[in-house]
């Protein structure tokens, strides 16, 4: 019944952590640029829920500088942001019951921006670090969170405006080593509370300027390097929804063949391209809330030959790639071109061109975001080298074809297949017998000394007859058998150096990850000691009387990361007045003892709790005489009360425990054991019980 109230109050100060800096983040989603701003600022309220502690109420408070001057069809300039969020004495404490030294963690804001040109708002995400933050002792205290929004280009002129949303918070309270608390990493999702003004503010945008110069992509000033073959590496400007232009770098590989005879069919060519993605477009998809891109892409090129000029589309399908949180990342595409037969010699060329893409960017639950699906058309940036490769092309339709023939006498340099008998030299395989020498793998490189031997004997002979015996040259292949030589890997006996591999048994040093029992370090904050007071009643249904409870205790140990706790609940003797029959006053004195323990969990503010009680009637009065004096009166077996908690209770502070419970039979009463038994146990006892925070 113990809960870790002070968890929660960490998990407030994480919220409230969050909440500015994701709130800070919605601000710069609006940066149009511009040379001079006007300032604002707008405080919001949000309902946050956390673990152990529930649902929590943060303000935020977010200063940001909105542009006077954006142009239409001009990228803004980013702008920077602030929020600053207050952290209550409450969750200062929770954090502290924890062990939080400092808290950490990011933040995901969302925002609506209403531009000029859009049909639709466009709903805007930008993530946000949540600066380590030390948590002090006691008190309030301030996290300050700030940013910046990348580029924004608007379509046209007009009035645009920025509203303030939800936002998702990570955090991570951390000990003063640097290791987890009991909480670990929890993830909150922050819901403004309703009837706010929730607008940031208003811009104008004006419309384009005629005069402005176009910006044209960077030309190299230098000579481009060749490629290899099947090789390009070229810069593209890629226009984008909402960022404007962006600089893509594409790597094709193809695998053309080095040449390919006359009227001949080449196999397809297969294409490769890599793109990489800068980190300015990753931060316009991270703005849209985008998880994943996908879509497909047509790459053009142009294939040239003698008398032959032919352009390429070629279809590429973009496959579903994630999107990070910041930095360039790459999608790799690939595809095919169909064979082709060339009608004369000479020498063909692909270069690589224009490329289209149609993409849609979606969210981490797959629905599409804001953008929907848009197409892109890259142009290629002037002054590159886009040649892919060349392909030879041998040979003539006709007479070239016979020569090819007379090459086919070096099919008979088949006939050097007399160099067969070279295969007696196969022989030499018998010096493979010298793997049965294997045994005596030493002596073996004496063996192999003595086949080269019979190998000069044989062979010169025969090769000597034709002045092939250049081809006898080969019979230096017979120095193969100074792969004899490999009795040196008798020397792979070294391998019984593999025996090094139980040097392996470093790996036992993996028990280093027994390290991981310095996980085993986060006990003293995953264990949290609480103490509450109580008081309280229970009803008891059949007798229709009421027994006054307290004042007690209870004092729990909760683990954190779990809300599971272990209690032990503390009550003194208490005095029960009934009547008998309805009209003869009597009274009982009655012991309630925690026998088997109290445990239950706390989970986003809610406690559910069984005790284990044993209940034992002390002594029995009617109309003040005593009936009964006794110690051994008491249920059979203990009762299980099962108690959860009422509206308003915060385990920070405490509140309403209430619940119904079956009292058991009684044993050890004497002559009043039927009585009893007659007029107390039964189902339908009810118990309430309220508990404050020491």
């Amino acid at each position: 019944m113990k809960v870790p109230w002070k968890s929660r109050r960490a998990a407030h100060a994480l919220a409230f952590a969050t909440v500015g800096s994701v709130a800070v983040a919605m601000v710069g989603l609006v940066g149009a640029g511009s040379s001079a701003a006007q300032p604002v600022s707008i405080t919001l309220g949000y309902t946050c829920p956390f673990p152990l502690i529930g649902e929590q109420q943060l303000n935020v408070k977010i200063d940001s500088q909105l542009p006077d001057n954006a142009v239409a069809e001009q990228p803004s300039d980013p702008i920077t942001y602030q929020a600053t969020v207050t952290v209550p004495e409450t969750a200062t404490q929770g954090l502290s019951l924890v062990g939080a030294a400092t808290v950490e963690g990011s933040a995901k804001a969302s925002a609506t921006l209403t531009a000029p040109g859009r049909d639709a708002p466009l709903g805007l995400t930008l993530p946000l670090p949540v600066p380590s933050t030390p948590v002090p002792a006691s008190g309030t205290f301030e996290i300050l969170a700030s940013g910046s929004a990348p580029a924004v280009t608007f379509s046209e002129g007009g009035t645009a405006s920025v509203d303030i949303g939800n936002f998702a918070t990570t955090l991570t309270p951390l000990r003063a080593d640097g290791t987890p608390t009991g909480l670990g990493t929890f993830t909150s999702n922050c819901t403004l509370n309703p009837d706010q003004n929730t607008r940031l503010g208003s811009f104008e945008v004006a419309p384009p300027d005629p005069d402005a110069p176009p910006t044209d992509p960077t030309t190299p000033t230098e000579e481009p390097p060749p490629n290899e073959p099947g090789e390009a590496t070229l810069s593209y400007t890629c226009p984008f929804p909402l960022i404007g232009n962006q600089q893509l770098t594409v790597k094709v590989n193809a695998n053309l063949p080095e040449s390919v005879p006359v009227g001949e069919a080449t196999d397809p060519i297969g294409f490769e391209a890599l793109v990489t993605v800068p980190s300015t477009a990753t931060e316009g998809l991270n703005l849209v809330g985008a998880a994943t891109v996908e879509g497909d892409a047509t790459a053009g090129a142009t294939l040239t030959a003698p008398d032959l000029n032919l352009p390429l589309q070629l279809p590429l399908p973009v496959p579903s790639t994630e999107v990070p949180e910041s930095g360039p990342f790459e999608i790799v595409t690939s595809g095919s071109a169909p064979a082709i037969a060339f009608p004369k010699a000479g020498t063909a060329e692909v270069t690589v061109g224009d490329f289209s893409s149609t993409l849609t960017p979606k969210t981490e639950d797959g629905s599409e975001t804001g953008l929907g699906t848009f197409t892109s058309d890259c142009t290629q940036n002037p002054g590159q080298n886009n040649s892919l490769g060349t392909i030879e092309i041998v040979g003539d339709p006709t007479e070239p074809t016979e020569p090819t023939e007379p090459t086919e006498p070096t099919e008979p340099t088949e006939p050097t297949e007399p160099t067969e008998p070279t295969e007696p030299t196969e022989p030499t395989e018998p010096t493979e017998p010298t793997e049965p020498t294997e045994p005596t793998e030493p002596t073996e490189p004496t063996e192999p000394t003595e086949p080269t031997e019979p190998t000069e004997p044989t062979e010169p002979t025969e090769p000597t007859e034709p002045t092939e015996p250049t081809e006898p040259t080969e019979p230096t292949e017979p120095t193969e058998p100074t792969e004899p030589t490999e009795p040196t890997e008798p020397t792979e006996p070294t391998e019984p150096t593999e025996p090094t591999e139980p040097t392996e048994p470093t790996e036992p040093t993996e028990p280093t990850e027994s390290t991981e029992p310095t996980e085993p370090t986060e006990p003293p904050g995953e264990e949290v000691e609480l103490s509450y007071d109580l008081d309280g009643k229970t009803v008891i249904k059949k007798m229709n009387a009421a027994l006054a409870l307290g004042p007690g205790s209870l004092d729990a140990v909760l683990d954190t990361p779990t809300g599971e706790f272990d209690a032990d609940l503390t009550l003194p003797n208490a005095k029960l007045r009934f009547k008998l029959f309805g009209f003869l006053p009597a009274t009982s004195k009655v012991a309630i003892d925690d026998v088997g323990g109290t445990s239950g969990t706390v989970h986003a503010g809610g406690v559910e709790a069984t005790s284990t009680l044993s209940i034992r009637l002390l002594d029995v009065r009617v109309l003040g005489l005593p009936m009964m004096t006794s110690n051994k009166c008491k249920t059979v077996t203990p009762a299980e009360v099962d108690v959860t908690s009422g509206a308003g209770f915060d385990p920070l502070v405490g509140g309403t425990l209430s619940g119904k419970y079956r009292i058991p039979k009684f044993a050890g009463c004497g002559f009043l054991t039927g009585f009893i038994n007659l007029i107390v146990p039964g189902p339908g006892n009810t118990l309430e019980l309220n508990i404050d925070r020491r």
